[in-house]
């Protein structure tokens, strides 16, 4: 399995594309666990918005990924955090964790929420590519 993220430092969302490299297929989570590190890999507290009048949500079904099969992970976050005090993070890995591991990218970006708020980012269900 391998993951990349398509980001641009001026944009504030991404994709985060995984590619089953195994055999054999694999079933992922919809909404899999994310986190975030730093350049020593340690994570950061920064964990996902939860969109309102999501819980507990809808029903999702698990991702099939044959070999050598792609799916992605819609993210959005607020490069400045809006008017007043806002906390900021430059995380350098994203980490994505599914059932048996997790893989990780280079991330590229500055997340921002206004003082005191929860989640810093905004995590679309994964969906498969063709």
């Amino acid at each position: 399995m391998t993951a990349a993220v398509g980001n641009d430092p001026l944009q504030p969302e991404g994709l985060l594309v995984v590619r089953n490299t195994g055999e054999t297929a694999c079933f992922l989570p919809p909404l899999p666990a994310i986190t975030l590190h730093d350049a020593g890999h340690r994570p950061l507290k920064a964990g996902r918005r939860v969109p309102p009048g999501m819980f507990p949500g809808p029903v999702l079904l698990p991702v099939t990924l044959q070999p050598d099969g792609a799916a992605a992970v819609r993210l959005r976050w607020s490069a400045s955090g809006g008017a007043g005090d806002r906390r900021c993070i430059s995380p350098d890995f994203i980490m994505l964790h599914f059932p048996g591991g997790a893989v990780s990218a280079p991330f590229h970006g500055v997340m921002c929420v206004p003082e005191g708020a929860g989640g810093w980012f905004y995590q679309a269900p994964l969906r498969g590519l063709e």
